[in-house]
C-alpha cells in the first residue's frame, strides 16, 4: 500500500471521528473547556498534520499527475 493511500485512509478515519456523537451530552471538562470543544481542537491539529504529510508526500512524488 502506497503512502498516498495511507494518508487518504487517515483522512477518512479523521472524518468519521469528527462526528463525536458520544460527547454531545457530556458535561466533562478538559483543560477548562467542554470536552467536545477540546476534542475538535485536537482533531483539527491531527487533520492539519495529516494534510501537511499529504502535501510533503505529493511534493516528493516526481511522477505524479498535475
Amino acid at each position: 500500500m502506497n503512502s498516498r493511500r495511507l494518508v487518504l485512509i487517515a483522512l477518512i478515519v479523521l472524518f468519521v471521528l469528527h462526528h463525536d456523537l458520544w460527547w454531545w451530552d457530556a458535561d466533562d471538562r478538559l483543560f477548562g473547556m467542554p470536552i467536545g470543544l477540546t476534542w475538535h481542537i485536537l482533531l483539527c491539529l491531527a487533520v492539519a498534520l495529516t494534510m501537511a504529510l499529504f502535501a510533503r508526500i505529493d511534493e516528493s512524488d516526481p511522477g505524479g499527475e498535475p
